[in-house]
């Protein structure tokens, strides 16, 4: 397991307009985390595009969304109640883990 940080080390890296690509693409090694705020930080999360498996969460996270939609479709659920619980379960279920993945609590020392 990696040392965790000094407090206020994952802010910093954030904040930095040199890790932005168009205030929307978040890319920094020095920085541990996947998934991180947006920006705005009421606009949701976005990913590190520093580490190889953003990619893979980016993928996942689509593919959680299509691959049922399309089973749904095939079975003629869309639009029913079934299709608004499983929409609301992943949205969800990726809002909680991108809260918790994206927490600093996690990577660095309790300050």
């Amino acid at each position: 397991m990696n040392p965790k940080l000094p407090s206020g080390t994952l802010d910093r890296l954030w904040s930095d307009p040199n890790h932005w690509r168009r205030r929307a693409i978040y890319i920094c090694k020095a920085d541990p985390r996947v998934i991180v705020p947006k920006q705005t930080k009421w606009a949701g999360w976005t990913l590190n595009f520093a580490h190889a498996s953003a990619w893979a969460a980016l993928v996942s996270s689509i593919l959680s969304i299509v691959l049922p939609t399309i089973y749904l479709a095939l079975a003629g659920l869309i639009g029913t109640w079934v299709w608004y619980v499983f929409l609301i379960s992943v949205v969800a279920i990726l809002c909680g883990v991108s809260w918790v993945m994206s927490s600093a609590k996690w990577y660095e020392e309790a300050g």
